[in-house]
């Protein structure tokens, strides 16, 4: 039977904290619905990172049953999303479903000693550009960092040849949104993000010279799970490590608060995932779909 999932607890213990569910509900506030049947869950949320959601986990046949039910209740507005494998199932198990894209999950757990990269590795990294015009953010960095830890809190580079030319200061929140939304409209005009948004935080950044260089956004928290997002460098700053450091500086904040921080990334984003990684965060593979008439 079917059965309504009211509280976060509940789902969690149903889902088995599964990140990419939590996140989706949201808490259960504003507006999200859960449902459980069998070792199959699903949890819808309006209005996260700009679409409709319906997180799905566990086993096929009742996830789709799930996906039937929930789609029913909560519209064709809605697109059904989680782990390749399970959607590509779930698809074809439910008549009224499309695939709609595939990309990557990938989050953070707390106290992974990976949060802070190291140049130890060897490797160069890349740092996440503006969205291309396909949507996704393409990449142009390739200088390895350190970080520094001072008394005051605020994590500063600290390799020559990096994101300490000039910068004159280190990653924080911004007071001013104005200027979050002038780099982005020239330089990241697809971004998801934009400041002003329904569930977008707080926006942090890096200055360059006294001039904002590259930011990251605290976007669409839930409880247990925070999401990095908005990333984008001013183009003439691109290659100096700056959004690489902004968002490591982002994912320790968004751990403590949250316990844990995650994100979307497309798959053929490698130098992205790189940095993602390097940064501690695990992937999955995901896909979404859509209801078509």
């Amino acid at each position: 039977m079917i059965r309504r999932l009211r509280s976060e607890a509940e789902l969690a213990a149903a889902c088995g904290d599964d990140d990419l569910v939590m996140w989706t509900a949201q808490g259960l506030r504003g507006g999200a619905r859960a449902w459980a049947l069998g070792d199959a869950v699903v949890a819808s949320c309006p209005a996260i990172s700009r679409h409709d959601r319906l997180a799905v986990w566990g086993d096929t046949s009742a996830a789709a049953e799930l996906v039937e039910h929930a789609l029913a209740e909560v519209g064709p507005t809605y697109r059904p999303w989680g782990e390749l494998e399970l959607l590509v199932e779930v698809t074809a198990k439910v008549g009224v479903l499309r695939e709609g894209g595939r990309f990557s999950w990938m989050s953070l757990p707390p106290a992974d000693d990976r949060m802070t990269p190291s140049p130890a590795a060897g490797r160069p990294d890349s740092e996440m550009a503006p969205p291309s015009a396909a949507g996704r953010q393409d990449d142009d960095m390739s200088r390895p960092f350190a970080v520094s830890r001072p008394a005051d809190g605020v994590s500063r580079p600290s390799a020559a040849g990096t994101a300490e030319d000039g910068a004159g200061g280190g990653v924080g929140w911004l007071e001013d949104e104005a200027e979050v939304g002038a780099l982005l409209a020239a330089d990241a005009p697809h971004s998801y993000a934009v400041p002003g948004m329904a569930g977008i935080r707080r926006w942090a950044g890096i200055r360059v010279d006294g001039e904002l260089a590259a930011v990251a956004a605290d976007a669409w928290p839930a409880p247990t799970a925070g999401f990095l997002g908005g990333v984008a460098t001013r183009a003439r700053f691109r290659g100096r490590g700056l959004a690489r450091l902004v968002c490591g500086w982002v994912t320790r904040e968004l751990v403590a608060a949250h316990g844990r921080a995650t994100l979307m990334v497309d798959d053929d984003n490698a130098a992205a995932i790189a940095v993602y990684e390097r940064l501690g965060y695990g992937r999955r593979r995901v896909m979404a779909a859509r209801v078509t008439p």
